[in-house]
C-alpha cells in the first residue's frame, strides 16, 4: 500500500478512535461538570486558540521540506520551539489578566495562567512530531495519540466524579500535553541541545516559509474565536457552555474526518505538479464529503436528540444549537478544502483575502443580531448558514476562476451536491414521520435516533451511488493508484 493512502488510513483510524473516546468521556463528565464550568473553560480556550498559530509556527512542514534534515537541523528547530513556548507562556499569563477584566471574572485569571503549561508542552512537542512524520512513522504517532487520549479521559472522568469541576478540564489539558510531548521526544530520539541565534540563522529560509503560513493562519484563528468572545461577553458562561459543547461536537467532524482525508489527498495533488486539473479538486471534494459530510447531515437530522442522550437532560438547549451547527459543519468542510486548494495552487495571498472578507460577511449580521436580540439560537442559525454558504461559494468559485474551461464539471457537481443533500434530509423526515405515526407514543427515543441515523447514512450513500457514477469511478481509480 502506497504511503499516501497508508497515511490517510492511519490518521483516520486514530481520529475515529479519539472521537469515540471523546464521546464516552462527554457522556460521563457532562453529568458531573456544570454548564457554567464548561463555559469558563471555553473562555480559557479562546486565548490558547489565539496563540495556537504561534505555538505551532508551521515548523513541521518547514522541517519536512528540508533536503538535509540532520541532527543539527533537528536541534535547531527544537530550540525554536522552546523559545516560542517560553514566549507563549508569558503571553498567556498576560492574557490571564486581560481575560479576567474583559469577562468580569476573577476566577478566570488563575485558570488561564495555569493552562499556559499546556501551551508550553504543546509547543515543545512540535519538533519530535515533525521527525516522526518525516520518517513516516505514523503508526507510532497514532499509538501515542490513542494512549494519551485514553489516559487523559480516565483522569478527567475521575476528577469530575470527585467534584473538581473546571479544574478537571484544566488538569486534563496540561496532562495530555505533557505526556504527548514526553512520549514524542522519547520515540523520536531528538537531540535536546539548545542552540543560539547563529545556528538558527542558517535556516532563515525555512523560518520565512513558516512565518508566511503563520500569518495566513492568524485571520483564520480570529475567525474561529470571535463567536465565543461575543457570546461569553454578552450572554454569560452558561450560554457559552451550551454553545461551546455543541460546537465541539460538530467540530470533531472536521478535525477527525475531513482533515485525515483531505491532507493525504493534498499530498497526492502536490505530486501531480502542473498536471492538476479541475476534476482532481472535484474528486477531492467528493472523497472528503463522503466521509465527513454524512456526519453533518446526521447532526442536522438528529442533533437536537443526540446531545441530551449523550450528556444528560440538562443539555437540551445545546442539542438545539447542535442541529443548527450542522450547517456550520458543512461549511467547515469546504473551508478546509478551500485552504488545501489555495495552498496547493500557491495562492496564499488570495486565500488571506478570502479569510478577511469572510470575517466581515460571516459575522456582521449574526453579531448585530446577538447584541440586539441577545438570542444565542438566532445567532447560531445566522452564523451557521452564512458560514456554510460563504465557503461553499469560495471553493467552487476558486476552481471556476482558475479552470474556466471546465464549467460543465462544476455545474454538474453543484447540482449533484444540492440534490443529494436535500433529498437525504427529505427522505429522512418522511421516514421519521412515518415511524412516529405507526408507533404513536410507544417508542424508545434512543432506538428512534439510531433508526434515524441509519436512514440518513443509507440514503446519502445510496443517492451518491446512483447519481454520481463518474465521481465514484474517479475516486476508485485514485485509490488504486495510491
Amino acid at each position: 500500500m502506497a504511503s499516501v493512502l497508508k497515511t490517510g488510513l492511519y490518521t483516520l483510524s486514530t481520529r475515529l478512535g479519539k472521537t469515540l473516546i471523546t464521546l464516552l468521556t462527554l457522556a460521563i463528565i457532562g453529568r458531573y461538570i456544570s454548564v457554567e464550568d464548561f463555559g469558563l473553560f471555553a473562555i480559557v480556550l479562546i486565548f490558547s486558540n489565539l496563540l495556537s498559530p504561534l505555538v505551532d509556527f508551521a515548523l513541521t512542514p518547514a522541517y519536512i521540506k528540508l533536503e538535509n534534515a540532520d541532527k543539527s537541523a533537528s536541534s535547531t528547530f527544537f530550540s525554536i520551539n522552546v523559545y516560542i513556548s517560553i514566549l507563549s507562556v508569558i503571553l498567556m499569563v498576560l492574557f490571564s489578566w486581560g481575560g479576567a477584566y474583559l469577562f468580569k471574572s476573577e476566577t478566570l485569571q488563575p485558570l488561564i495562567a495555569v493552562f499556559s503549561l499546556a501551551i508550553f508542552f504543546s509547543s515543545i512537542s512540535g519538533q519530535p512530531s515533525a521527525i516522526l512524520k518525516r520518517n513516516k512513522e505514523y503508526d507510532v504517532i497514532s499509538k501515542i495519540e490513542i494512549m494519551v487520549s485514553v489516559s487523559g479521559a480516565a483522569l478527567v472522568c475521575i476528577m469530575a466524579v470527585n467534584g473538581y469541576g473546571i479544574w478537571a478540564l484544566i488538569t486534563r489539558g496540561i496532562y495530555e500535553a505533557f505526556i504527548n510531548a514526553a512520549l514524542l521526544i522519547k520515540k523520536s530520539s531528538i537531540d535536546l541541545r539548545i542552540v543560539g541565534y547563529r545556528e538558527i540563522a542558517k535556516y532563515k529560509d525555512s523560518i520565512k516559509f513558516a512565518s508566511q503560513i503563520v500569518l495566513s493562519r492568524l485571520p483564520n484563528r480570529a475567525l474561529l474565536t470571535i463567536d465565543n468572545v461575543i457570546i461569553g461577553k454578552f450572554m454569560g458562561t452558561e450560554a457559552l457552555g451550551f454553545y461551546s459543547r455543541a460546537f465541539q461536537f460538530v467540530q470533531m467532524i472536521d478535525t477527525n474526518l475531513s482533515k485525515p482525508v483531505s491532507s493525504p489527498a493534498l499530498s497526492y495533488l502536490a505530486r501531480l505538479h502542473d498536471n492538476v486539473e479541475a476534476r482532481h479538486y472535484i474528486t477531492l471534494f467528493w472523497a472528503t464529503y463522503l466521509v465527513s459530510g454524512v456526519g453533518c447531515l446526521v447532526i442536522i437530522a438528529s442533533g437536537d436528540q443526540l446531545l441530551p442522550i449523550l450528556m444528560g437532560s440538562n443539555w437540551v438547549e445545546a442539542g438545539n444549537l447542535l442541529r443548527l451547527l450542522g450547517f456550520w459543519g458543512i461549511g467547515k468542510i469546504f473551508h478546509t478544502l478551500s485552504s488545501s486548494y489555495h495552498i496547493n495552487e500557491n495562492k496564499v495571498y488570495r486565500w488571506t483575502k478570502y479569510i478577511t472578507l469572510g470575517i466581515v460577511i460571516i459575522y456582521c449580521v449574526p453579531i448585530l443580531s446577538l447584541i440586539w436580540k441577545q438570542d444565542v439560537r438566532l445567532f447560531t442559525m445566522l452564523y451557521s448558514f452564512s458560514y456554510c454558504f460563504y465557503w461553499i461559494f469560495v471553493y467552487f468559485h476558486s476552481i471556476y476562476k482558475d479552470y474556466e474551461k471546465t464549467p460543465g464539471i462544476l455545474q454538474g457537481t453543484i447540482y449533484k451536491f444540492i440534490g443529494i443533500n436535500v433529498f437525504t434530509l427529505l427522505i429522512y423526515q418522511f421516514f421519521t414521520d412515518w415511524i412516529i405515526s405507526v408507533l404513536g407514543g410507544d417508542f424508545n427515543i434512543l432506538v428512534l435516533v439510531m433508526v434515524e441515523i441509519f436512514i440518513t447514512i443509507l440514503t446519502f450513500y445510496l443517492l451518491f451511488y446512483i447519481f454520481a457514477q463518474e465521481e465514484k469511478s474517479m475516486i476508485i481509480r485514485i485509490l488504486k493508484k495510491n
